[in-house]
Order: C-alpha cells, then structure tokens, then sequence
C-alpha cells in the first residue's frame, strides 16, 4: 500500500518540475528570446532607431523570414537568416551553413531529404520591391537542427503563403537576403537572465517589458502609414512628370522631324523652279542645280532613316510610357490599400505552444496534490486495521512483557520499528518505480510532439523525505495509536484474552416491517456489520476510495473522446476558413469570389466578418478571441452548431448581444446579459453585451449577428473571409484547394480545421496516458483494500467461523457468511464512491487543460458501470481466495480456550 502511494505521489510531484526543468534548460541553452517584435510591412530604419531605445537588453538582433514554396511541392518552408547570439539553431546531424548557398533543414524534414541534397524554392518578390527577397533560390543542404521558435513536431505554425501552413524552418547565411527591412527583432534582457520562464517573476517583468515596447511603438503605426503613402505619392508625382517629361521628349522629336521635312520640301520646290525656268528658256540645266537636286535626295534619305527611327523608338517610348502609366494606377492602387500597420510585441509566454507545455506542467503539479491523498488515506486506513489486529493477536505477549517489567517504549519499540522497516521499503521501491517509470511515461506523452528529448525525472530530495514522512505516519504512527491503548491497560487485563464484543440492538431492528422480513441470516449479517463498526466504516472508506479515482480516471477518459466527437462531428461542420483583403482591387476581389463561388470541391460557403481582439487573463496571460458574424445568421447554423452547453438546444444569432463560449466565459468570469470588455489591435476597448453562452471546447471565440455589431460599432461590418465546408472533407484535396486559393492576390490567410483537430488530439493522447497510469493504481489499490481487510475479518474471526462449521454449515455457507457482509459493504462504498468520484472528475477538468481548452464535463453510464465492475471483479476474487482459506482453518485448534 505505501509502495503504491509514494509511487503515485512521487511520480506525479518529480514530473511537473521534470518538465519545466527540462523546457527552461533547453530555452537557455539556445538563449531563446524573451521578447520579439513585428510589423506588417517589416521593420525599417524608423523602427529600428525606436527600438534601440530600449532599455535594460542583454542582446539584441535583428532577422530576415521568407515564407517560401517548395518548388514543385505545395509544401512552404520559413527560411532565415543563422542567429549570432539569440534563438540559435541546434544541429542534430551534418553543420550549419558556412559557404554560401548551404542550408539547414527542420529535422522533421530528415525523411524527405539528406545531406548534399538540393532544394529549390519558388521565386517570390519582396512586397512592396521590384527585386527578389533572396539572391538565389537554390540550396544544397548541409544539415538538420532544432530551434526554440518551433519547438512543436508536425505544427510549425502558420503561413499567408501556400496552404496556410508552414512545413518547417530553415537557415541559411545572412548574406543571402537582400531584402531592405528586417523581418523581427529579437530581445533578451538583463534583469530575466536565470529566472526560469515557469517562475511568476518571469511573467512580471516580462510584462512590464512589452508595456515600455507599446510605449515606444504607440506613434510609430501612423507615422509609418503617412510615410508609406508620402512615398507612394512622392512616387506618383515623380512618374508623372517622367510621363510627361517623356511625352515632350517625343513632340519634340516629332516636330523637329516636321521642320526638317518642311525644309527640305521648300527646298526642291526652289530647286524644281529654277530649273522649270531654266527649261522654259531652252538652256541647259546648271551642274550647280543638279548638285544640289542630289544633296536634296541624300537628305531626304537620311531624314526617312531618322524617321524610321524616330518610329521604332516613339513605339519603344509609348510602351514604357503605358507602363509608367499602369504602374502609376497600381501606385494609387496600392496607396488606397495601405493601413496603420501593427506591431506585434510577443513575449514567449505568450508563444501558445510553449504555454501550453508549461501549463500542463502546472497542472500535473497541482494533481500530484490530490490523487495522492487518496492513495495515502486508504494506506493510512489499511495500517490502521493491520497493525490494531496485529497488537490483539500479541495481547497476550505485550502483557507478558508488562509483567517482565519492560516498559512501555520498550514493547512500543518493536512494533515502531516493523512499521518503519516496511513503511522504509515501500517509500523506497514507490520513490524508484514513481521516480523511473512512471514519471517517465507521463513526461513521455505530455511531451509529444514536442521537440525535447525525452525528460529525464531527478531524484527529488525533498519530495522523497517527504513521502517517507507520510509512509511514517500512515504506519509506525498508526501503530503507535493502536499500541498507546493497549499499553493504558495493566499487564493482568493483558494476559487475559480480549472479550468479544456483546451483541446490541440495531437501528434496523427497530424498523418492525423491515426487520421481520429478513431472514435469520440476514439479520446475523446485518449485527455483525454494526457490530464491528471500525472495521465497517474501514472498508466502507477504502472501497469507496478506490472506486472514486477509477470512476474518475474512466470519466476522464470519456470526457476526452466526448470533446473531441462533439467538437469536430457535432459543433464545427466547416472544413477551412479563408480570409481575403477587403482593399484589394476590385478586379483581384472579383478572380478570388470567382474561385469561392464556382470552385467544384467547395460544397457550400458563408460570408463571414472575422477579427482577433485580446484580454488578459486573470493570471496576466494574453488570451486571443476571435470575433465571427456571418452574413447569413440562419445559414451559420449548417457551419457552426451554437447550442447551450450539454443540451441540444440551439442558440440564434439576434441583435440582442454576442454568443460567448464557455471557456471563454469561465477563465474570465462573464455571465450571460453581462458587458464583456475586450480590445482590437489597435489597443482600443471594445464593450460587447454577452446575450447567451455556447458549448465550444477548443479556443475563445465570440459569435455575433451583423445588425447587433453595426448598431454597437460607429462603422458597419464589413465581411473580409469565407467559412467553407468541402465535398468529399479529403485532408488532401483541401490542402491543394487552400494552395490555389493562397496563390490568388486577394486572398490574406486561410485556417484549416485539420490543424487545430490534430493539435488537440496530440494534447488527448498525452492526457490518456496519465488517465491509465491512476486506473491502473487505482485497480491495485481496490484489490489489496479489498484482501486486507477481508483477510482481517477472517483471522478475527476464526473462534466464530469455526463455530459455525461445528454445527454443520457446508464450506460454500461459510463463505456466504463472511462474504455476504463484505459484499454489502463494498456496494455501499461503491455508491459512496461514485459521490467522491464526480467531485474529483469536476475539479480536476478545471485543473487538466489549459486556459484556452475545456472537457466535456458529462457522465456516461459506462463510468458507473466500469468503475463498479472492476471493484467488484476484485471483490469476487478475493472471496475464493477467502475460500479456500475457511476451507483451511482448523477448528480445533481455533476453539481451544485462550488460557
């Protein structure tokens, strides 16, 4: 019983430390970054005189990201430029990059190439530039790493490029990017080195850190739009008189084509004059005339060839000056399109999959606080009836000892010791089993899919004194408990055997119609029942414990698979959503509707509004909640499924306030007809009234009819993404749709609901583990409870049973005896279980997930069934070991008097 308790205890205490101990080692260690900064059109060299401003750094350094395509895949890798001093990348096989045109891979990529290989990436512009981002597109590989900012295997984040998803990293020298804005900066600072990120100092001052980056970046959004626009238009008005300049260029050229010719005209008609004159009179024609005829013709000839070429380069200079035109509409184009870009100011705790494993370590350290109680409670109990039956059977021995004239922590002595010899060797093999084995597997699932190696679980000093303490406590201090009663008594009450206990009335004897129906039997068991009432309310308390952390550990299990089924199957029925920019031209708008609308694989789409807003938490942690109001309220209904949570009834859009999701509802404490605050991007505050409260289980989102929005906004909604669900939901087929739709210029990002489903299932797997590991000890626990005391009642009892054997009950009666009490007690301990259990199952949903996720809370049948079932197995097994046992007792040796 100790050895399972401290196994349990300390399994689930080393395993929360083990993980963070291992996630801030592995951060340190590549000096990941505490803060990042991002803009929309990129950091320039404004941006950059600002944030040098910044007090307090450690390091700094500034990177370049492209999101490119794989060419000839649909698959899009993150390239960047190989840190110095931040966020450095870890070489799991082959070097890091070191002559020009060498990269390194994502190691998740080691499958699909190998060292020496070459990958060729498509040629993307820089936005807003004529030239490339990069200065070569072709890499030949030199090695695989890790890096900190991916620390997830499989979900490397998102992408405005391809799919919508990003396949992996890679790095490459910093000298390959010619682009002129940096991509992110990079910080680490003073007053954060040693602190562990899992430390509540950390998220302090982190805090305190982003709000000086807001204080430094409030002017720059307007500033860099007036900027962006000047440019533009100084770009516009330096076009034009090109244009015009150009046009000039070509009157004049023409013109002095016209004079020319109107010279050389009026100079043959001279010519032709004089000489029809010269005719007239019958003279010869003078050579000095036809010299000149012939200069005439020359000059022509040369003026044609300078035509000809006043032609060819007029039709060269329309086209560029039609060029020049179009790119001076683009210009405006664009120029309409620009808006106050955002800074994103991102600290790694706000990095969601780092969250999420720091939070789950959180929370197994928080449940290592409650299973083991139980655990310990019923070792507790079990000693307690142990060592009470053990000290009655010495009765006679300790009042031996009394009349010796040993004294009394003399004889106490040796029953401490037995308890604290076996109490030492159960804490010792639960220490090395919880440290070892299960620890290891915990950390093993809740560490899928993320990069760290496998968590190595250290010997916790402190924890394992203090489960020695406990296994001290629940045995050599029970047994000194037990003991101090009997030694009260002298050593003559000693020597004496102990009386049995006298029968009394029960309180079921009292209830007249009852008592007269139950047989004599019955009636036996129910006085021994009352009558030994420690032992009662023992097995009662054990059982019942047992069956609640299986009941739990079942319930959770269902509860899992019951989010996952309503979520994905019963609540979301879109397969993507696809986001498109609103101030993209109209006919770029139109080829992107064109593709929505009649693109065969889409079975049907909605029109939808769709914005991120941000609330802290209670515990300071940044939440996103993403806002959607649909077009059409009553089309949603085939898209989202907003119903009441665990019933079926169906919540409408109306203009009465917003759906709120549970979650979301919860961590920030908003009733239904309550105000809920949040803020945009822009850090402007929002107020929202929350009209009801929908069962959602994955994110925080707010659903809202247009009308209710336009009459609360000072601006009316104005849709900007398209919610889809396909024809054949083919995983495959829904990745090449959202590559061709990416590739569209209006189209601004897509969200593909696969991603978010395989994320969670990562996340239930690795929950589904530490459910077994409890069901399992849980099942070990009912049995040896069950054994324990069963084992007790019959040893007590043998003057008893012998007695009633002498009188002729066959073997099976016997048992029935016996076992029809322990029966009775172990089905009122499961039903006192099953009370116990649901507590347990309703907090520690609250505890398991994080803030941004929820388990469906409801009970199924099959907890009460299974949990029952598997307490009554053991109890059923223990009653034919108990059978052979009574098969064996000798009862002549059992009814000998004492003396």
């Amino acid at each position: 019983m100790i050895m399972i308790g401290v196994a349990v205890f300390v399994g689930l205490k080393v395993t929360g430390p083990a993980m963070t101990g291992q996630g801030d080692t592995f951060l340190e260690d590549l000096r990941y970054q505490d803060i990042t900064v991002r803009s929309t059109f990129g950091l320039n060299d404004k941006d950059l005189q600002q944030l040098n401003q910044k007090t307090g750094v450690e390091a700094l350094e500034y990177g370049y990201n492209a999101d490119l395509l794989i060419k000839d895949k649909e698959e899009v890798i993150r390239l960047q430029n190989m840190n110095e001093e931040i966020s450095l990348t870890q070489v799991v096989a082959g070097n890091i990059p070191e002559k020009p045109g060498e990269i390194l891979l994502d190691r998740d990529l080691m499958s699909e190439y190998k060292i020496g290989d070459t990958i060729s990436f498509e040629q993307e512009e820089a936005k807003g530039e004529e030239e490339s981002l990069l200065d070569r597109y072709d890499y030949t590989v030199s090695g695989f790493g890790i890096n900190p900012e991916y620390i997830t295997e499989g979900n490397k984040g998102s992408t405005t490029e391809g799919n919508g998803s990003l396949k992996g990293f890679a790095v490459t020298l910093k000298e390959h990017f010619k682009a002129d804005k940096y991509s992110v900066a990079r910080y680490r600072f003073e007053n954060l080195e040693g602190i562990a990120t899992s430390d509540p100092l950390y998220n302090r001052r982190i805090k305190d850190h982003q709000s000086e980056f807001q204080k430094l970046l409030r002017d720059r959004p307007k500033e860099k739009q007036d900027a962006m626009i000047t440019e533009i238009n100084d770009s516009i008005v330096t076009g034009q008189e090109e244009i015009r300049k150009g046009r000039r260029d070509l009157a004049d050229g023409q013109q002095r084509l016209t004079d020319a010719q109107k010279e050389i005209d009026n100079a043959r008609a001279a010519i032709e004059n004089q000489m029809s004159q010269i005719r007239a009179m019958g003279a010869p024609i003078p050579g000095e005339l036809t010299a000149r005829e012939h200069a005439l013709n020359t000059a022509q000839e040369e003026l044609n060839e300078n035509k000809a070429e006043y032609d060819r380069e007029k039709k060269e200079a329309d086209e560029d000056l039609q060029k020049a035109e179009e790119d001076i509409q683009e210009a405006r184009e664009n120029r309409n399109l620009i808006i106050e870009p955002s800074y994103n100011v991102d600290s790694r705790v706000d990095e969601s999959s780092l969250y999420g494993y720091f939070t789950a370590a959180e929370n197994l350290d928080i449940i290592s606080n409650i299973f083991p109680v139980f655990f310990f409670l019923i070792a507790m109990l079990v000693s307690l009836t142990t060592m009470t039956r053990m000290i009655d059977e010495e009765r006679i021995q300790v009042g031996t000892l009394k009349a010796l004239g040993y004294s009394n922590n003399q004889i106490s002595r040796k029953y401490l010791i037995y308890g604290a010899v076996a109490s030492l060797i159960g804490t010792i093999l639960g220490i090395i089993i919880g440290t070892k084995l299960i620890s290891f597997y915990i950390a093993r699932a809740y560490s899928v899919g993320y990069i760290f190696e496998d968590v190595k679980s250290s010997w916790r000093w402190d924890v394992n004194i203090l489960a020695l303490i406990v296994g001290l406590v629940c045995t050599s201090g029970v047994a000194y408990l037990v003991l101090r009663k009997s030694l009260r008594e002298n050593a003559a009450a000693l020597l004496r055997g102990k009386s049995p206990k006298g029968g009394t009335r029960i309180f079921l004897e009292r209830i007249t119609p009852l008592w007269t129906r139950l047989s004599f039997l019955h009636k036996v068991t129910m006085r021994n029942i009352f009558r030994y009432k420690k032992r009662m309310f023992m097995t009662i308390i054990g059982v019942a414990g047992c069956t609640a952390l299986i009941f739990m550990g079942f319930a959770i299990r269902d509860s899992i698979k019951e989010t996952m089924t309503k979520q994905f199957d019963q609540i979301i029925q879109y397969d993507f959503i696809s986001v498109y920019n609103n101030n993209a031209s109209d006919e770029n708008i139109a080829l992107y509707n064109e593709k929505i609308d009649k693109e065969k694989r889409i079975k049907q789409s909605t029109n939808i509004y769709m914005e991120e807003f941000q609330r802290n938490s209670t515990d300071g942690i940044t939440q996103n909640i993403t806002l959607i109001s649909p077009e059409d309220a009553e089309a949603f209904k085939g898209y989202v499924n907003l119903r009441k949570p665990r019933t079926d009834e169906e919540i409408p859009l109306t203009n009465q306030g917003i759906v709120l999701t549970e979650k979301t509802a919860q961590i920030f404490n908003v009733k239904k007809d309550d105000l809920f605050t949040l803020y945009n991007n822009k850090g402007e505050e929002v107020k929202l009234k929350v009209a009801d409260i929908c069962e959602y289980y994955i994110g925080h989102y707010i659903f809202a009819a247009p009308a209710y929005l336009n009459t609360e906004w000072d601006e009316n909604v104005e849709f900007n993404a398209d919610m889809a669900i396909t024809e054949d939901h083919n995983t495959d087929e829904t990745d090449a749709l959202l590559l061709e739709i990416m590739n569209l210029d209006a189209a601004a990002a897509t969200i593909n609901t696969e991603t978010f489903q395989g994320y969670t299932n990562d996340l239930v797997e690795s929950i589904d583990v530490m459910v077994y590991i409890i069901i399992i000890g849980a099942s070990m626990l009912a049995f040896v409870v069950l054994y324990n005391l069963t084992n007790i009642n019959v040893s007590e009892r043998q003057r008893e049973l012998s007695t009633i054997k002498v009188l002729g009950f066959y073997p099976k009666e016997v048992t029935a005896y016996v076992y029809r009490e322990t029966m009775l007690l172990t089905i009122i301990g499961i039903l006192a279980g099953y009370i116990i259990g649901y507590l347990m199952h309703k907090i520690i949903l609250d505890f398991l997930m994080g803030d941004s996720q929820m388990m469906d809370p409801t009970l199924h049948a099959s907890n009460f069934i299974l949990s029952a079932g598997i307490t009554l197995l053991f109890s059923v097994i223990v009653m034919l070991i108990v059978h052979r046992m009574l098969k064996r007792i000798d009862m002549v040796e059992a009814l000998k008097a004492i003396e």
